[in-house]
């Protein structure tokens, strides 16, 4: 029977803090215990952020791509599918195109309380538009309802000049009463 003799390592592992001539021990940084990590994963943040957008348009024109299918072939699972991919994607490319512009552009309560403001407006503004283009396309189908005298016409016409009504006055009135209440 052989015996397996078995050295040490005279030298300390790298992680482990070391002893001087004089038999002090030397401290060691967190650099050298994480390898440098933190400053790989600081160069890594821009590739990714790349790779996350390219990502998220290949999956825009995928959508696209089950879209137009779903058209030619009358899949409605296909065009529901479709659909949700090129929302979503639209709605999660202009949050990392718009959201670092957002956060860099805040910097005091002032700054976000314009910030709010504005974007009221901008709802408040793009609501009455809709409103107005569903009374303007109300009309259009009632014209279409005298022209052929489809019943249907006659419905969607009325529905929309209601709900189109309502979201206009809504649009206007509501930012006044709200923050007065």
């Amino acid at each position: 029977m052989s015996l397996l003799t078995v050295t040490a390592n005279t030298q300390p592992l790298p992680f482990m803090p070391s002893k001087d001539k004089l038999g002090e021990i030397k401290p060691v940084s967190s650099d050298s215990l994480f390898g440098g990590i933190t400053n790989d994963l600081a160069e890594l943040i821009a590739p990714a952020y790349t790779w996350g957008i390219t990502i998220i348009t290949i999956l825009f024109v995928i959508g696209t791509v089950v879209m137009i299918l779903s058209m030619i072939f009358k899949n409605g699972q296909w065009q529901k599918y479709g659909q949700g991919t090129m929302s979503i994607s639209f709605l999660v490319m202009l949050i990392l195109r718009g959201l670092p512009i957002i956060i860099l552009s805040v910097q005091s309560s002032a700054d976000f309380s314009k910030l709010l403001s504005d974007s009221l407006a901008v709802l408040n503004y793009a609501a009455i538009l809709l409103g107005l283009a569903g009374v303007a396309i109300s009309f259009l189908f009632k014209f279409g309802h005298k022209l052929i005298g489809h019943p249907d016409f006659h419905r969607w016409s009325r529905n929309l000049l209601s709900v189109s009504i309502i979201m206009t006055v809504f649009a206007i009135v509501i930012p006044v009463i709200f923050p007065t209440i």
